[in-house]
């Protein structure tokens, strides 16, 4: 329901700042319109009351039962399917239904920033404890602050969102970063774009996510009709012709796996099978099966031939996986889209695991990323290990935790040692600094499995590499951290 709405939008542009007024917009969903005091409902709600007593109060309503939809539709004026949130925030593969704002509509804010309105927003909602964060801003809003109210309010389990716009004159006008992104590869991709043309930033953020969506249908073992896919379906029994992309960069995998000395492999899928860790937390090998899964990995086992671009498997049984570096060379590809759309500065991630820095945002010199020490629990913050400046760089993060499982008096995580077919446990968080995601995304991967004493022989390989490995210690809750031109942060200060 909107309290206070915007007529003559399109009129602002022309009208002098001068005689602009400041406007609130007030939207709510979750709540009824008959539930609020000016509507005639027996609830008091004197303060929205004389709000609506002083603005345009609407008086004719749709039903859209699910607050994400609603957002939308209050957001842009359009039905939620047109918007591209149909069904919440969940993508589901169709268009109308992608979870996210698409570049066919356009928000209030952006119509009001393009009239030379500062944008703000806030946000309620309730939660388990009193929190207040500040996040880059959703199209056409300079800036989010989401307030979580403590335990025990839960007003008719409202969700409250209040648009607050301001003239240029009343506040300091800060950076504008407009947030896009898009569920792909099982994870959620985000793209921070600074500018003020919105809807040349959308379209450049569309075609990006656009690329990755392309790749994830090319590249996913688990995608059926993907050429990985087909090489997995037929490769032990026949050479299998890929596309010059797919083949450079299995290129690109076989010769990282020698430099890792396996650390890094493609071909790990059977043993992932073997422990349990494809479609479900893991469990321990049946007799035999973990010495089965083994003689199907190998990067040895893998024949490329150049020439008539086809790939081969040397036994039944194989297939690769390119999860530890598909989401790194999607990411790579994205920023090549962007800088081809003029984009000259942005910051790109993927799932939060790999990072890419386009130039520097508008305030300072290059971007900055925060790493911290492994947690405890979930619930704990940990200190920070680290802050890694990017300018024109890949920043990839890999971890030890995740899925894992307890057995016979131990835990057994999903990282798993291509080499030794057992999971590793060397190292419980890795971090490699790059020019190339590709690169990175797979040397994280291999620096997990080899530990810190990796290190030497991985930047030795790449000179201007940047790392850091992160190792439990011998002293009970202390760590053990390696580094290569990341400065480290003492534990707990």
């Amino acid at each position: 329901m909107v309290l206070f709405a915007l007529t003559g939008l399109g009129g602002l542009a022309a009208e002098s700042k001068s005689a602009r007024p400041n406007i609130v917009l007030i939207l709510a969903d979750d709540l009824g319109f008959s539930d609020l005091g000016c509507y005639g409902s027996e609830i008091p709600t004197p303060n929205l009351d004389h709000l609506a007593a002083e603005g345009l109060q609407l008086n004719q309503f749709y039903t859209t039962p699910r607050c994400c939809p609603t957002r939308a539709a209050l957001l842009t004026g359009l039905y939620p399917q047109q918007a591209g949130i149909g069904a919440m925030m969940e993508d589901r593969g169709v268009p109308g239904y992608r979870g996210e704002l698409n570049r066919n509509c356009l928000t209030i804010a952006e119509e009001l920033r393009r009239a030379d309105y500062h944008t703000a927003m806030v946000a309620c909602a309730v939660a388990r404890q009193a929190t207040a964060t500040l996040r880059p801003s959703a199209p056409g809003l300079g800036m989010i602050l989401w307030l979580r109210p403590p335990a025990g309010c839960h007003l008719f389990w409202l969700a409250v969102v209040a648009g607050v716009y301001f003239t240029p004159a009343t506040m300091p006008r800060p950076d504008h970063m407009p947030v896009f992104a898009r569920n792909a590869m099982a994870t959620r991709f985000e793209i921070v774009l600074p500018g003020e043309d919105v809807a040349r930033l959308r379209a450049a953020a569309e075609e990006a996510f656009n690329e990755i969506e392309r790749l994830e249908a090319q590249l996913s073992c688990f995608r059926s009709t993907s050429e990985i896919a087909h090489v997995n379906a037929r490769a032990a029994h026949e050479p299998v012709c890929v596309s010059a992309e797919t083949f450079r960069l299995l290129q690109d995998a076989v010769r990282l796996s020698f430099e890792t000395g396996g650390a890094f492999d493609i071909t790990i899928a059977p043993l992932m099978r073997a422990w349990g860790f494809v479609n479900g937390n893991g469990h321990l090998p049946e007799p035999g099966e973990l010495a089965a899964a083994r003689a199907r990995v190998g990067i040895n086992l893998v024949q490329l031939d150049s020439e008539q671009r086809t790939v081969r498997f040397a036994r039944a049984g194989m297939s690769l996986d390119l999860g530890a570096i598909g989401k790194g060379y999607a990411v790579g590809r994205a920023a090549d889209l962007l800088r081809e759309a003029g984009i000259a500065s942005a910051l790109i991630h993927g799932g939060t695991s790999t990072v890419y820095a386009i130039g520097c945002p508008p305030d300072a010199e290059s971007w900055r990323i925060a790493v911290e020490y492994p947690r405890a629990s979930p619930e704990i913050p940990a200190p920070l290990l680290a802050q890694i400046e990017l300018r024109d760089e890949a920043l990839s993060m890999s971890a030890g935790w995740g899925k894992s499982f307890q057995a016979n008096g131990r835990s057994y995580g999903h990282v798993l040692d291509p080499r030794t077919g057992e999971p590793a446990d060397n190292a419980l968080l890795t971090a490699v600094v790059m020019n190339c995601a590709t690169e990175t995304d797979a040397l994280s991967t291999a620096l997990l499995t080899l530990g810190p004493l990796g290190l030497d022989a991985i930047s030795s390989l790449h000179p201007g590499l940047r790392a850091l490995v992160v190792a439990t210690a011998p002293e009970v809750g202390r760590f053990e951290v390696a580094s290569r031109g990341v400065t480290v942060l003492p534990y707990g200060s």
